[in-house]
């Protein structure tokens, strides 16, 4: 799969000031793809250690703080020479072990010529021990799910080419408007999960799709538990799945559904906002009237279209 955060990764790799880098982001959004996939393709080789694999594994963290002596036995451990620049090292689930995060700083201080990278759940990094975690020693790097360019580019090669290509003021044809908005409106259903999107590719069945998704907010709700205990789990849980009734509530708020007509939407826009106004919807991209209409699938290239 291609995803757009590869080309962020490539240049941490070659900053002079790169520190060792720390993928956050929720279980299941593809982070130890992206370290893996980003070793085979940048590096001469790489090194995978898993800290929610190996509970002795800790041990090389715990008894030593000097980097060339850690290096040393990760070498040992792996079979591999870990070299500096060639080699890249990965450290999965780095949050399980405090000893880990907190080594990073030694790598930045004395060992930068080597490439460090982990990956962290979100709660894990948020709720590390402040002694532990390396603040001002580490490059942070946000993972998300894919959006629908990722998505598009994943399940139809040849339109995601076409979608690439658009450009401010570009007639879109009906066909390709047609096409694009129908797999957008699947991206709402299948979401941007590697996992869904993969079976979706090979399979093409919502109801595997809707057992994975099943899995993964199960997932989420087991950390819950681990992370803040049986006592405000329970609460944690209630908001949590109260998250979907939440967002299907109408929001009177906005601007545009509290107006009544269209035209007085216009002459609201024309008397605040001098430049053109932006409306996202599933019609095409136009400009009529001041308001130019972007739709839902070109959201992510808002900025190219304006």
């Amino acid at each position: 799969m291609q995803r757009n955060v590869t080309k962020k990764l490539v240049q941490w790799k070659t900053d002079p000031d790169r520190k060792p880098l720390i993928l956050k982001g929720a279980r299941q959004v593809g982070k130890t793809w992206l370290m893996k996939e980003f070793g085979e393709t940048c590096y001469t080789n790489s090194v995978y250690f898993n800290f929610d694999e190996a509970d002795d594994f800790a041990s090389i963290f715990e008894s030593n703080k000097n980097p060339y002596r850690i290096i040393e036995l990760l070498s040992h451990l792996s079979g591999q020479k870990i070299l500096p620049t060639e080699t890249l090292v990965i450290l999965d689930e780095i949050q399980e072990c405090s000893a880990a995060l907190n080594a990073l700083k030694y790598f930045k201080e004395q060992a930068n010529e080597y490439h460090i990278i982990a990956a962290s759940s979100l709660l894990g990094t948020l709720l590390a021990k402040p002694r532990s975690y390396p603040v001002g020693m580490v490059n942070l790097l946000d993972i998300w799910p894919m959006t629908f360019d990722e998505f598009l580019a994943a399940v139809d090669e040849s339109l995601f080419t076409y979608y690439n290509k658009i450009q401010k003021g570009q007639l879109i044809e009906n066909i390709f408007h047609n096409r694009l908005l129908d797999l957008y409106n699947f991206y709402l259903i299948i979401g941007g999960m590697p996992e869904c999107v993969i079976s979706w590719i090979h399979h093409r069945d919502p109801v595997k799709i809707q057992q994975i998704q099943k899995e993964l907010v199960a997932i989420y709700e087991n950390d819950f538990a681990k992370h803040h205990g049986q006592v405000n789990t329970g609460r944690i849980l209630l908001v949590f799945r109260s998250i979907v009734s939440q967002l299907a509530k109408g929001n009177e708020k906005f601007v545009y559904g509290s107006l009544k007509s269209a035209a007085s939407f216009k002459a609201y826009i024309k008397d605040r906002l001098p430049k053109t106004a932006i409306r996202f919807s599933k019609r095409g991209y136009v400009t009529e009237g001041g308001i130019t209409n972007i739709p839902l699938y070109l959201a992510g290239k808002t900025k190219k279209l304006i």
